[in-house]
């Protein structure tokens, strides 16, 4: 990951990192300004008070992952890099791909089920609309949703991909593929508790997620972030007491959560800091082989180098330019 990441300044090397005589591989998550447990707190679910103590006792985590007392906070270059080279995905490349994505209800395996709706929240923020390129079919069998659905999927990609190859209109694939998109090939939901099915005009049947129980998200969408998640480090606001409303705190409760956020809380409204669009493709050696530290962008292609990933679909990676 050092050389996708980059390796840490100078400035904030531990021991272990003087002693090898460079920086580990930068962490691009923090937890500054985050309000763990807000969600809980609007609930009534924990009080003031307990809401609070955990944020001015919640501390953050070293280079190794180790707990710090201190909240941690997201690092350069490694927070810019994550988001360039697709570690976090931001799917701007995804938007002429058929996507059909069998999901079933999380039994706390790590196959988090809500990334179903991440990755729908990103392509709809990236074109604008309700995304055609994406369906979701989610069943009652945890993480596969019902063991049909292979097979099923399978049969309706193909049936999908192959209508987008027979289309002969000039128009960019994004488009084809949105519009080619077989008219039973749509969001399928069994009932499973906490996800709805409705119908969105001009778009059709369209799962929707309602409630909790089908998935785990994290502490920062309790924390009041988007199902996108995708702000690795948010930006801030400041601290108002009339945020809470209609959640009281008393002085004492007030100057404790002043001093556990002292530069501001998260700011979910803004786009994270440094988050940027993922860029295709990167190369991580420069020519004499040695490391380019978080990629650049690949040139053009070799004479004579054929199909394949140099093929006109993949025409997109050729852009010089950071």
């Amino acid at each position: 990951m050092i050389n996708v990441m980059g390796p840490r300044p100078q400035g904030l090397w531990t021991p272990g990192e003087q002693k090898v005589g460079h920086g580990f591989a930068g962490l691009p998550i923090g937890d500054v300004g985050v309000q763990f447990g807000l969600g809980a707190l609007e609930k009534g679910d924990i009080t003031p008070a307990q809401f609070v103590d955990l944020n001015a006792k919640i501390g953050g985590a070293d280079i190794d992952l180790n707990p710090i007392p201190e909240r941690s906070d997201a690092t350069q270059p490694a927070l810019r890099n994550v988001y360039r080279s697709g570690g976090v995905n931001e799917t701007n490349n995804l938007t002429g791909v058929a996507i059909i994505d069998l999901r079933g209800p999380d039994p706390g395996a790590f196959h988090d089920a809500y990334r179903s709706f991440t990755i729908r929240a990103r392509l709809e923020r990236q074109e604008g609309h309700f995304p055609r390129n994406h369906v979701i079919w989610f069943g009652q069998t945890p993480l596969i949703g019902d063991p049909r659905y292979t097979t099923e999927g399978l049969k309706a990609m193909d049936r999908w991909l192959s209508a987008v190859q027979a289309d002969d209109r000039d128009l960019p694939l994004a488009a084809k593929v949105a519009t080619d998109r077989p008219a039973d090939v749509h969001d399928q939901c069994s009932s499973v508790p906490g996800v709805e099915r409705i119908s969105l005009p001009g778009v059709g049947p369209v799962c929707e997620l309602k409630e909790v129980q089908t998935r785990f998200g994290t502490p920062a969408t309790v924390a009041g972030e988007s199902i996108a998640t995708d702000q690795e480090r948010c930006q801030l606001k400041p601290l108002r007491r009339g945020d809470y409303y209609p959640v009281e705190f008393t002085d004492s409760e007030w100057a404790a959560l002043k001093q556990a956020f002292p530069a501001g809380v998260c700011d979910w409204e803004q786009p994270g800091a440094s988050q940027r669009d993922t860029i295709p493709w990167l190369t991580y050696q420069d020519p004499d082989g040695q490391v380019i530290y978080g990629g650049e962008r690949l040139g053009p292609a070799p004479d004579g180098s054929g199909g394949g990933w140099t093929s006109p679909a993949f025409s997109s990676w050729r852009r010089a330019g950071g």
